[in-house]
């Protein structure tokens, strides 16, 4: 009824900070550590995500999932439903979109290494199973020839420019009321 009645920032939990915004948690969780999704497994709760909001997961019932199916993360909390909007402010947005830029950027680095490997045909099911039977140490020398091939194409560079300019764009963010980033247009 209050987010009906006062419409305020469900991350800061301000009553003055007006939400103007909605967001919602999607994609398929996955681990930190490997970057690997996680097992569809619905017997279990104890996989998950791992980087989810433990304090946003720990209160949604199973009421609240709508008809879809419950996800769990690495510590065995649900998850909150694709379908669950959380209502925010301008400055929580703004501060949101580059937590979640930073926080899933190595995930989305190892996403463009292994594209970059399909397009290269590293990935083929036999250059796969022919790399199986290899030691480390030759797997290790094959690697380290793809990294420089990647080098002396430049590829190396430019993950290293998209990620410096993350960084620097969430350092130099600014979200004052004149001229903020978060702010609608």
């Amino acid at each position: 009824m209050r987010a009906v009645l006062e419409p305020h920032c469900e991350a800061c939990n301000r009553k003055n900070h007006t939400a103007t915004w909605e967001a919602s948690l999607t994609g398929a969780p996955y681990n930190k550590d490997t970057l690997e999704p996680l097992a569809d497994d619905s017997d279990s709760s104890s996989e998950g995500d791992g980087d989810s909001d433990s304090s946003l997961s720990s209160h949604t019932s199973s009421a609240d999932l709508n008809g879809e199916k419950a996800t769990y993360d690495a510590a065995g909390e649900r998850l909150p439903p694709e379908s669950k909007f959380f209502t925010l402010g301008s400055t929580c947005k703004a501060n949101a979109q580059v937590a979640h830029t930073l926080y899933h950027w190595r995930y989305h680095l190892n996403s463009w290494v292994v594209d970059y490997l399909v397009r290269e045909g590293k990935c083929t099911p036999e250059k796969l199973v022919k790399r199986d039977k290899w030691s480390v140490k030759k797997r290790t020398k094959y690697a380290n020839k793809i990294v420089d091939k990647m080098e002396k194409e430049g590829e190396i560079r430019k993950l290293h420019r998209l990620y410096k300019e993350q960084v620097d764009f969430a350092l130099e963010a600014k979200n004052e009321y004149t001229r903020g980033w978060g702010r609608r247009g």
